[in-house]
């Protein structure tokens, strides 16, 4: 797994600082003081905290774990665990833990072949109200909004992008209402066309 330093910087780009930490998939804690991540290691994932100013990483979960979302009391932990790569895809869990580093419940499934980019590229956003985890899913030729009841059910499709051939690869927001979801969607366009006249 490549490695990523994680660094942080104000809303208006200044601030700009390195917190040393290594990872990927990263989700804040309720009261901004901890970045969670997950790493990468001797073939296991594992999520960790460190605060925002830096400092030693805290090991909070080592049961194959990436793409977390936590609750703003603290009191809740939502990821992805990694179930197999038997079909060449990653599958996953949703799984939350309470506390973070504390048993974990299954509360959803997701299929790796339904994440746009690459499988392993899952991060679960979990509405302010912590009523659902939304996440973008290929559906079909399109990608749409889809999300999950935190305290589980099935999933519920939030856009329905189809026929038009869209793409959501990255990341996702909520309102501080819950009321929407902020996006950024690429259309994707193409044309069959026919040469004549090579040699």
């Amino acid at each position: 797994m490549k490695r990523y330093t994680l660094w942080t910087a104000k809303p208006d780009g200044t601030d700009i600082r390195d917190t040393s930490a290594q990872g990927a998939w990263v989700c804040w804690s309720g009261d901004g003081q901890w970045m969670y991540h997950s790493v990468g290691e001797k073939g296991v994932h594992q999520i960790r905290k460190v605060r925002t100013e830096g400092g030693n990483p805290v090991t909070v979960r080592t049961d194959n774990a990436l793409g977390c979302a936590a609750s703003r009391d603290g009191s809740a932990l939502y990821y992805a665990g990694i179930l197999t790569q038997a079909t060449g895809t990653w599958d996953f869990e949703v799984r939350v833990a309470r506390p973070e580093n504390g048993p974990s419940q299954v509360i959803g499934r997701l299929w790796g072949s339904r994440i746009p980019q690459r499988g392993l590229d899952v991060q679960f956003y979990l509405s302010p109200d912590g009523k659902w985890l939304a996440i973008p899913l290929i559906d079909g030729s399109t990608v749409n909004l889809w999300a999950l009841p935190t305290g589980g059910g099935d999933w519920r499709k939030l856009t329905a992008f189809s026929p038009r051939n869209v793409r959501i690869n990255r990341r996702i927001g909520w309102s501080k209402d819950s009321q929407h979801i902020y996006g950024a969607v690429l259309e994707v366009d193409s044309d069959i066309v026919m040469f004549s006249g090579l040699k």
